[in-house]
C-alpha cells in the first residue's frame, strides 16, 4: 500500500490525477503549471490522440503509468466506449486505480496489473525511480527488477471487443507487443496504433520485421513525429517537410505525413549518430544560458509513429 502522504491530487483538464511525490519522472512534470500550453507534456502525442480517438471507440492504453493518457482516452471514447489500461508496475498500478476511482471512470476504464508481451507468461521488469521509464530492457535509468505477469494482445482480446485504437509507450517493448498481434488481424476492422519508438533498445531487425509484417497486413503510416529536431537531416535530404511543428522540453518535433514505407522502416529502426540538435527558442527564453550551449548528438530521429488500417 502506498502512503497517502506520497500522493498529490492534481487537476488535469477535466479530471483529477493522482501524482507520486517519490516519482522523479512524469509526476514532477505534471505537478508544474501548463503556462498557457494546451498540454502538460507530449503535445504532439496528445494532439494525435485527441484527433484520432472517437466516441464509442475501444482504446487500449499500453504503459498506462499513472493514468495521464488513460483519463483523456476515457473522455474521448465516452460512455459508449471502453478503455483497457495496462500497467505492470505495482506502485504505478495502485495510483492508476485510485485515479480511475476518484474520477468515477470504472464503467469506462478497465485496468489490469500486467505487461503486454509476445506471449502470455511472466517476465522480469526493470524498475526506475522515474515511473515512466520502467522497461524490460536494463537501462541507465533502472535499478532493480520484479517479476510481472504478461499477456499477448491476441490473448487479451480473445473474448473482448477488438481495439480501434492502441497507444504504446512501453520503452522498447513495442517489439514484443506487436509480435503478439496476429489472430485479431484476421478480422477486418479499422485499427490505429500510436507508439513511441526506441531504436536504442532494438536488437537487429526485430522492429523493422514487425513493421514489414503490419504493412503487409494492410497498415500504412498516417503520422510520423521526429525527435530532437523538427527536420532531421535524413528527412530533409529525402525532400520531406513537416506539416506541423512542436516545441517540447529542449527539443523541437515535426509531424510528417506521406512518408514512404521504406523510409519509415529505416528511420524508426536505426540510430543516426551524426544528427545534432540544439535548444529551441522557448528553452532559451526560460534558460538564456542554453543559447551558448554547443549542439548535442541526437541519434534517435523518430519519436513516434501512428499506423492505421482502414
Amino acid at each position: 500500500m502506498i502512503d497517502k502522504k506520497d500522493l498529490v491530487l492534481k487537476r488535469i483538464n477535466k479530471f483529477s490525477l493522482h501524482l507520486d511525490r517519490k516519482d522523479t519522472g512524469i509526476s514532477q512534470t505534471l505537478m508544474k503549471g501548463k503556462f498557457f500550453k494546451k498540454w502538460h507534456r507530449e503535445p504532439d502525442f496528445m494532439d494525435i490522440i485527441e484527433s484520432e480517438v472517437q466516441e464509442g471507440d475501444v482504446a487500449f492504453d499500453l504503459g498506462a503509468n499513472l493514468g495521464y493518457v488513460t483519463i483523456h482516452l476515457a473522455d474521448y471514447v465516452g460512455e459508449k466506449g471502453k478503455v483497457y489500461a495496462i500497467e505492470p508496475s505495482p506502485r504505478n498500478f495502485e495510483i492508476l486505480d485510485e485515479t480511475i476511482r476518484v474520477n468515477k471512470l470504472q464503467d469506462i476504464v478497465k485496468a489490469d496489473p500486467f505487461a503486454i508481451s509476445s506471449h502470455s507468461g511472466q517476465r522480469e521488469l526493470n524498475i526506475s525511480d522515474e515511473s515512466n521509464l520502467n522497461s524490460f530492457v536494463k537501462t541507465k535509468y533502472t535499478k532493480n527488477t520484479i517479476t510481472v505477469d504478461t499477456v499477448s494482445i491476441d490473448d487479451y482480446f480473445s473474448e473482448k471487443e477488438f481495439p480501434n485504437f492502441i497507444k504504446m509507450d512501453i520503452e522498447g517493448a513495442e517489439v514484443d507487443a506487436l509480435a503478439g498481434i496476429d489472430r485479431i488481424l484476421d478480422h477486418k476492422f479499422c485499427m490505429k496504433i500510436l507508439m513511441e519508438i526506441h531504436p536504442m533498445y532494438y536488437d537487429g531487425d526485430v522492429f523493422s520485421d514487425q513493421l514489414e509484417r503490419l504493412f503487409n497486413r494492410g497498415f500504412y503510416t498516417k503520422y510520423l513525429v521526429s525527435a530532437g529536431v523538427a527536420e532531421p537531416d535524413y528527412f530533409k535530404e529525402l525532400g520531406y517537410k513537416p506539416f506541423k511543428t512542436y516545441m517540447t522540453g529542449n527539443f523541437t518535433r515535426g509531424v510528417y505525413k506521406n512518408i514512404a514505407k521504406e523510409h519509415v522502416i529505416e528511420s524508426c529502426s536505426n540510430m543516426f549518430p551524426n544528427q545534432m540538435s540544439k535548444p529551441n527558442w522557448l528553452s532559451i527564453l526560460k534558460r538564456p544560458s542554453t543559447a551558448f550551449r554547443n549542439p548535442t548528438s541526437s541519434p534517435k530521429i523518430v519519436r513516434s509513429i501512428m499506423l492505421q488500417r482502414d
